[in-house]
């Protein structure tokens, strides 16, 4: 896992950015339940299990709506 790295000139390709879709309906869905600002409300297992994949949406500069940023 490069924390360091950053391809802001990556293209999702379609079936990923079907992904990334899901990935971000789940957080939202999650964020609204609990009013944030963790997915639970306050800090579970479930933020950890995601950091490699908020790294990779970091590091590929990958556009979230406001609420998954909030």
């Amino acid at each position: 896992m490069n924390l360091k790295g950053y391809f802001s000139e990556f293209k999702a390709w379609s079936r990923t950015q079907a992904d990334i879709d899901r990935i971000s309906t789940i957080w939202n869905n999650c964020l609204s339940a609990s009013s944030g600002p963790f997915l639970f409300g306050e800090r579970s297992m479930a933020d950890a299990k995601y950091a490699p994949v908020v790294t990779r949406f970091r590091a590929y500069d990958v556009a979230l709506d406001r609420q998954c940023t909030a």
